[in-house]
């Protein structure tokens, strides 16, 4: 008689399975990648960190947010707060520096600049500080990042990666933050 072997065996299952794994694994990274997943990241951490620096402002202490890249496109935020001690003392505290964005490349346009003009936020000269006035909630002007920005605003913060772009819309006279 003669033996007929035309299934798989167990092990050459288990090879197919683990192949299968593998290929599963790097097409969920690359979809992962492609899809800008990192920019929405960075929009919804950003956002929220402006929401925590207007909270603390409205409070007894002058607060700010620097935002700023490396030179590996990774985004950061840091929180400065300046208060007064007990003693009368001026008192200056800073956040350690949080990474909320991983490849990230991110614009904001300011009050006077075109529609489709936006800066670059750089890793050395182009921090971005937003603010808020204690009293009424409002940004405060890009005074503190250099004296040419007095009375101008901070309108719009992109962040794109890949093929995908979020945005956060800013308003300056309210305070009013708009994701899309």
């Amino acid at each position: 008689m003669k033996n007929d072997n035309r299934g798989l065996s167990l092990m050459e299952l288990i090879a197919v399975i683990a192949m299968m794994a593998v290929m599963v694994g790097g097409f969920t990274y690359s979809t992962a990648f492609l899809s800008g997943r990192a920019a929405r990241e960075c929009m919804e951490k950003l956002s929220s960190a402006i929401e925590q620096n207007k909270a603390t402002a409205a409070g007894k202490v002058d607060s700010y947010l620097e935002i700023y890249c490396d030179s590996e496109s990774n985004v950061y935020v840091k929180e400065v707060s300046r208060g007064i001690d007990r003693d009368g003392n001026d008192v200056v505290t800073e956040s350690n520096p949080e990474m909320i964005g991983k490849g990230v490349i991110l614009r904001y346009r300011v009050t006077g600049d075109g529609p489709g003009y936006y800066r670059n936020i750089g890793v050395d000269a182009n921090h971005l500080i937003l603010g808020f006035n204690r009293s009424s909630g409002a940004f405060k002007d890009l005074r503190q990042m250099s004296p040419e920005l007095e009375g101008k605003y901070c309108l719009e913060i992109k962040m794109s990666k890949a093929n995908r772009e979020y945005k956060i819309s800013l308003s300056y006279l309210t305070g009013k933050i708009t994701k899309e």
